[in-house]
């Protein structure tokens, strides 16, 4: 079982790595901000005449290469194929403004272009049912290659007829594009440090979780953590249910103090833990109360982890540095299904047993 006094150790570091990550998401956040007021700036810094034609095809150009850089990854996942289905309404989007907006109107009067677009648009809606039809490689092939064909097509008359020379809008088109690249960097890492934050949420979640399920002195299963084992258990699967109780133990308390008397308890523990060849569980209900799940009800195994129990007492505990002190148990056990089918009434017939063996026992009384 974990331990939670070591994830104590951790818990600070934890909480100091959530307000860091916290706190790089707000810069990301302002920064993504900058960057697309840089963006815009960087874009009013031409007049409407230089730019309108640029910005016109390089979003098309823009969506169409994203289209097909993953177009081929459409059945990875169906969150893949919404994304391709995504890029082509806005690559269509695209295509459909060029043709439509009177803005548009100055660039496509050159040369053949108007008709160039035209025709590569409806070669690129031709080629929507074979996108919606794809649902293996071979229909993914008979999408991916006419697309990429036309990609081609798009990317080599943009180039061949709308190359623009002029070192200052190179230069621009370099910043805006360095821009572009540093504010995608940012999103990612903010992303990234949002799931950050989810995942160290969740392991924060786990940890309470363990917390509440742990006896916080010996680090074994407290009371409800035996009730959340047994809740999980198949109904069919039998078991077998072994309570203690300490017989001497308010006399360690009384003697010793409260320190010497957890002290013993922790020893308790660790002797149970160490029990050899069994597949079972322990737990601390409470006080000087302990309890084990063991997964058999049959009698040897029954009589020989009774056995292993009292053994567990045979030596005497630690108190101080050359203080010892004796203490052995009573000991009950119910079994499910035989003595009860259902956990409240296994622990009352598991109770009943231990207290008519305590009353039989000599020693100190507790």
């Amino acid at each position: 079982m974990i331990s939670p006094q070591n994830n104590n150790q951790l818990h600070p570091l934890v909480q100091t790595s959530k307000s860091v990550l916290l706190v790089i998401s707000v810069v990301l956040m302002f920064a993504n901000l900058y960057t697309l007021n840089s963006t815009r700036d960087l874009a009013r810094s031409y007049t409407y005449q230089q730019h309108k034609t640029t910005w016109f095809l390089f979003y098309l150009t823009k969506e169409f290469t994203e289209l097909t850089s993953i177009m081929p990854h459409a059945l990875d996942s169906p969150e893949d194929m919404n994304k391709v289905k995504l890029k082509y309404e806005l690559t269509w989007s695209r295509f459909d403004l060029i043709l439509t907006n009177r803005e548009a109107d100055e660039f496509l009067q050159v040369g053949e272009t108007y008709e160039f677009f035209k025709r590569s648009f409806a070669q690129y809606q031709q080629l929507e049912p074979l996108l919606l039809n794809v649902h293996d490689d071979q229909s993914l092939q008979q999408f991916v290659s006419p697309m990429d064909a036309l990609y081609r097509s798009v990317v080599y008359f943009i180039n061949d007829n709308f190359k623009i020379q002029s070192p200052i809008y190179q230069e621009q088109k370099q910043k805006a594009q360095r821009i572009t690249n540093i504010q995608f960097v940012l999103i990612i890492l903010l992303f990234v440090s949002i799931g950050l934050i989810g995942f160290i949420w969740h392991k924060e979640s786990q940890y309470h979780r363990l917390l509440a399920l742990t006896d916080p002195l010996t680090d074994i299963g407290n009371r409800l953590s035996m009730f959340n084992s047994i809740s999980q258990r198949s109904e069919k699967r039998p078991y077998s249910l072994f309570l203690l109780d300490l017989n001497g133990f308010k006399a360690v308390n009384d003697k010793y103090g409260h320190l010497a008397g957890d002290s013993v308890l922790e020893q308790i523990s660790r002797r149970l833990l160490r029990i050899p060849k069994f597949d079972f569980e322990v737990f601390r209900m409470g006080g000087d109360e302990f309890a084990l799940i063991l997964n058999s009800v049959n009698k040897q195994d029954i009589e020989l982890m009774k056995q292993n129990i009292e053994a567990c007492f045979e030596q005497d505990f630690v108190i101080n540095e050359g203080q010892y002190h004796s203490l052995d148990t009573s000991i009950g056990i119910g079994c499910y299904p035989q003595d009860a089918n259902n956990i409240n009434q296994l622990i009352h017939c598991a109770d009943q047993k231990m207290y008519v063996m305590k009353h039989k026992q000599k020693g100190p009384s507790k």
